[in-house]
């Protein structure tokens, strides 16, 4: 047994050095440290364990929420948008026959049918790749008709004027109006009838079956093309001299009522022809006699709009936002700007969206539409059948906003959005497309850093987005510019771009065969995507989006 040593002196002082020199911590020294490492061991390994487990479970939220912000920051030009402009070039050409046409086309017809089976093949593997227990969206085709019309030849124009017999020169002195006539006929020196507006009946008194009826489509008419050629058919006039008093130029618009057009709707059968303001005068001054020879056909040819919806997207909800784009070309080229671009982009962020698995509590629509270029045949059919089906939840009610993106890939381009003010519907649809633009100037001025690149434009322009606001959806629409020139003032804010020429075309390849692929700007094209793709990572998981994008004084009444 160890002495027993005692712990105090007589006295009752303390003997620390005595118990600090103790036989038993001597013995058990090493062991004790041994064990006070062990513990301090287990306790840092414990706490490391803890610090990896928050760690990685940070790091797991990170990863979701790199997900919900970083969508613009996946986009790139070269890897992600030009493959498919270069597939739609690839449409056009496949199907291109040099007898119909000098270029490739993805008009209505075999362009536009393989432009379609692009997209829709496109999407289908990227879904099958995704895999899943359901799909991220369903792939749907909405089949309509579309009326096409053809010059199937030049039109011939000639007037006999105080015994002189006077020809004048085809798409310089006149040219055909579209759909102005479904028709193979020539009308022999006919005596011509002021016919004024041609808006009323009150236009026609005095005029004679068979005469030729002139009339001024100035911009103070009150009718529309097709009312007063409609009108001018039923008084029986043999065929239209139109033009305009107040602006040079002929008339470069259709004849038909695209605002509301269906199958039951009649074209007219006489021909329909634009003169310069100078011969129309003349020959009414002079009583002159007119030959007219037209050669003009209108067909119905089936077309379709292709939709990604999510589940519950197209049922009847407030909030599903709705991405679009028109799918077809003019017939004089391959429109890889306008639309293949947009159309594009479109498609990338669809398939984004697919191949990321990205979560979203908001329905979406990515929609490709037909027959933009004739009238926005395919955009009216849709918002027109989805209101005849929903009687008593129309489209304005069951979409919180629509996207439009038409020409986003301008080579002299810059980057536009409609101006709201200017977009002829209610204040209230007006306070909610200029909440949508100022989302997206914020974006550009402080996330891309290129609000120089900003410009407006009339909310006149004819796209898409044209079918959505006149029935009260709130839209924003992306462009880059078409056949518009650049102004001095608009390059000198963009003086620190690589592109820009002052009083030239945003587009000098607008509506031509020369609209390929090398017609894009890669640049700006980036820059539109990425804005889209920032503006639908916004409002895809917003749950009071309504509330978000509408203030409850501008909400939709």
């Amino acid at each position: 047994m160890a002495e027993n040593v005692p712990l105090t002196s007589s006295s009752g002082d303390l003997h620390f050095d005595q118990y600090k020199s103790g036989s038993f911590f001597e013995r058990n020294k090493k062991s004790i440290i041994v064990g006070l490492i062990a513990v301090l061991a287990v306790v840092a390994l414990v706490v490391v364990g803890l610090i990896l487990v928050v760690v990685l479970t940070k790091k797991d939220d990170d990863d979701d929420n790199n997900n919900l912000i970083s969508l613009p920051d996946r986009i790139n030009f070269e890897t992600l948008i030009k493959p498919h402009l270069q597939g739609l070039e690839a449409a056009a050409n496949a199907t291109w026959n040099v007898t119909n046409g000098n270029f490739p086309t993805r008009s209505i017809g075999p362009g536009y049918d393989e432009s379609v089976n692009y997209v829709v093949n496109t999407l289908t593997k990227a879904l099958n790749d995704a895999g899943g227990s359901e799909p991220f969206c369903n792939i749907t085709i909405q089949n309509f008709s579309a009326p096409v019309w053809t010059e199937l030849g030049p039109p011939r124009i000639s007037a006999l004027i105080e015994s002189s017999v006077i020809s004048y020169t085809a798409y310089t002195d006149f040219t055909s109006i579209r759909y102005g006539g479904n028709v193979t006929t020539t009308i022999s020196n006919l005596s011509v009838f002021n016919a004024s507006s041609g808006c009323l009946d009150d236009n026609y008194v005095g005029m004679s079956d068979d005469q030729i009826a002139i009339m001024d489509d100035s911009t103070s008419a009150t009718c529309t093309l097709y009312s007063k050629a409609m009108l001018a058919q039923s008084k029986n006039a043999a065929g239209i001299l139109m033009y305009r008093s107040n602006a040079p130029g002929l008339i470069g618009s259709r004849v038909y009522n695209s605002d509301n057009w269906n199958i039951s709707i009649p074209f007219v059968q006489i021909p329909v022809i634009s003169v310069l303001r100078s011969i129309a005068q003349t020959f009414v001054l002079l009583k002159a006699n007119v030959t007219i020879s037209s050669n003009q056909s209108i067909e119905l040819i089936p077309t379709s709009n292709v939709f990604c919806s999510t589940p519950g997207a197209l049922e009847l909800n407030s909030s599903t936002i709705f991405v679009g784009s028109h799918l077809d070309s003019v017939p004089a080229g391959p429109g890889i700007n306008d639309d293949g671009s947009g159309s594009s982009i479109n498609l990338m962020l669809a398939l984004l969206l697919i191949n990321n698995h990205y979560p979203h509590s908001n329905p979406i629509v990515f929609g490709w539409w037909g027959a933009e270029e004739i009238g926005l045949i395919g955009s009216r059919h849709f918002v027109q059948t989805f209101n005849s089906i929903n009687s008593n939840n129309t489209l304005a009610e069951h979409m919180a906003y629509y996207i439009n993106m038409d020409m986003l890939g301008s080579p002299n381009g810059m980057f536009q959005l409609v101006n709201s003010s200017t977009v002829p519907v209610s204040q209230t649809i007006q306070n909610s497309c200029q909440t949508l633009n100022d989302k997206v100037i914020e974006y550009l001025r402080n996330g891309a850093k290129r609000e120089n690149l900003l410009a407006y434009t009339s909310g006149g322009a004819g796209s898409d987005m044209m079918s959505f606001w006149e029935v009260g959806v709130p839209m924003i629409s992306f462009a880059t510019g078409a056949g518009g020139l650049m102004s001095s003032a608009q390059r000198l804010q963009m003086i620190n771009e690589t592109w820009g020429l002052a009083n030239a075309a945003m587009d000098p390849c607008y509506h031509l065969g020369c609209d390929t692929v090398e017609n894009v700007n890669g640049q700006l094209a980036e820059v539109e995507a990425r804005a889209v793709g920032w503006l639908l990572q916004e409002t895809l998981n917003k749950n009071d989006l309504l509330e978000w994008l509408y203030p409850a004084t501008l909400l939709r009444q």
